[in-house]
């Protein structure tokens, strides 16, 4: 199956992933803009899509569209971004899972994707978290809230079952970077505290469905779950 997409027309680029990835047994699939990508009859089939930042905006917005629309799990990521704070925040409050800026940084994430990609795929059980009124389930990175199904991005999903997994213990910033975003913290803050603000927003945790995620101050953020009180307790997660 293959998992990797570009979404480029700079034959530059084209060129030099192919020089460098070509080799493999799972060579990345090459597309010119969106709309060639979408109309691919296998579009479902593909994890993680670099799309060419030089492309324009409303190509981008053109595929978070159909990443929502359709309740795709793809993990978006724009290459060639300049290296301007705004425009990063922008991309990433707009929900692109990651940016970078230089062909060195694209074939370091591509490699780490193939590594997870194929960790996933040798595992066979299917994991699932439950706390409070929430439900987790690895396979498909999919949330349920009071039955509910919610819509997370890949790196969504990562964090908040980082978390989960680890109710009511303090996870730091250093240790979400390097496990969510394969980076150092100093690269990563903003996308951190950007992507937790849209977690707790998309399901509503703030106390309403018996679980938070607290920030902890200069130590990163903790999930907990309340009793009907609004009591934390960390006594009732369940695995499956």
């Amino acid at each position: 199956m293959n998992r990797i997409a570009f979404v480029s027309n700079s034959p530059n680029l084209i060129k030099f992933v192919l020089l460098r990835l070509g080799h493999q047994t799972s060579s990345p699939l090459f597309f010119e803009n969106v709309d060639s990508f979408l109309r691919w009859e296998q579009v479902s089939s593909i994890l993680t899509v670099f799309l060419d930042f030089d492309l324009g905006r409303r190509q981008i917005d053109h595929l978070l569209r159909y990443v929502t629309t359709h309740r795709n799990s793809h993990t978006i990521v724009v290459a060639n971004v300049p290296r301007v704070d705004q425009i990063r925040n922008e991309l990433i409050s707009k929900g692109i899972d990651d940016v970078i800026f230089n062909s060195l940084q694209m074939l370091e994430l591509i490699d780490k994707i193939k590594i997870e990609s194929s960790r996933t795929e040798s595992t066979a059980a299917v994991a699932s978290i439950r706390i409070g009124d929430i439900l987790l389930r690895r396979l498909n990175r999919s949330a349920t809230v009071a039955q509910q199904d919610i819509l997370l991005t890949e790196k969504e999903f990562q964090l908040l079952w980082i978390l989960a997994s680890r109710l009511g213990e303090n996870v730091g910033r250093a240790e979400l970077a390097s496990s969510v975003w394969k980076r150092p913290m100093e690269f990563c803050v903003h996308s951190i505290e950007q992507y937790v603000h849209r977690i707790r927003k998309k399901l509503s945790l703030d106390g309403r469905h018996n679980v938070r995620i607290k920030t902890v101050y200069n130590g990163g953020y903790r999930i907990e779950e309340l009793d009907r009180s609004g009591a934390s307790d960390s006594s009732k997660k369940c695995f499956a």
